[in-house]
């Protein structure tokens, strides 16, 4: 039985309503391909339509949920068509990034590489003590953003956080294998071993493995759990 959704005040009602509903889809608290009926949601969270509506037309925006006009609105599943494209514009907005980073001024470029040390620090730790945390915490995440930012190009990090809308459905316990965390905390060393010695075509490379690695292993979750999750 799906979870019931929270009571919402009426405070701010479309930003809490999109959250909540966001944060449900890609959690997959929401099952894929369930039909989202607005009455019962706007119900459930003691609002009006207007907000629910409002929220989804923005969920459809960014590829989450799908309208078939007279039909009703559905949530989008994750399949092989959908990481495929995810990670190809990831690597697009990589490679650009790495274009970009010769004209990055010393103080920002200072600042991305502490902060990719210390996100990259604090995931090997939490991984030790707990695997699942890496993934709970979005450490993953919060290190690409981490070299996306190095740019000052805000443009690109929300069309960045649009693509990662994937990330998290894919990391259920049930569907990491044992090496991957591991695996994806090395790459990521690498990838910052690069970036702070200015290696910008052995950055290339890491980013290139990493990228590749990440979409073979969803994909093989993908098929392994019937074509879709």
């Amino acid at each position: 039985m799906t979870p019931r959704l929270p009571v919402l005040d009426n405070s701010n009602l479309l930003e809490r309503t999109y959250a909540i509903l966001k944060e449900r889809i890609i959690k997959r608290q929401f099952d894929p391909r369930r039909k989202l009926s607005i009455p019962d949601i706007a119900e459930q969270l003691n609002v009006s339509r207007t907000p629910v509506r409002d929220a989804i037309n923005r969920l459809e925006v960014e590829g989450l949920v799908i309208t078939k006009p007279k039909v009703g609105t559905y949530i989008v599943p994750i399949d092989e068509e959908l990481i495929t494209s995810a990670i190809d514009t990831r690597m697009m907005i990589d490679l650009w990034v790495i274009r970009k980073l010769p004209e990055c001024p010393a103080e920002r470029f200072g600042k991305a590489i502490e902060c990719m040390r210390a996100i990259l620090d604090e995931a090997e730790t939490a991984y030790r003590q707990q695997p699942h945390a890496y993934h709970e915490k979005d450490y993953n995440l919060n290190f690409h953003l981490a070299f996306i930012r190095s740019t000052g190009n805000t443009v690109l990090e929300r069309i960045y956080l649009s693509a990662m809308n994937y990330r998290l459905p894919v990391t259920k316990p049930e569907l990491v294998k044992g090496d991957e965390v591991k695996t994806a905390l090395d790459q990521h060393r690498e990838m910052l071993k690069s970036f702070a010695e200015r290696d910008y075509a052995k950055l290339e490379s890491s980013i290139l493995e990493h990228l590749d690695d990440s979409k073979n292993r969803i994909i093989q979750k993908i098929q392994s759990n019937g074509g879709s999750i």
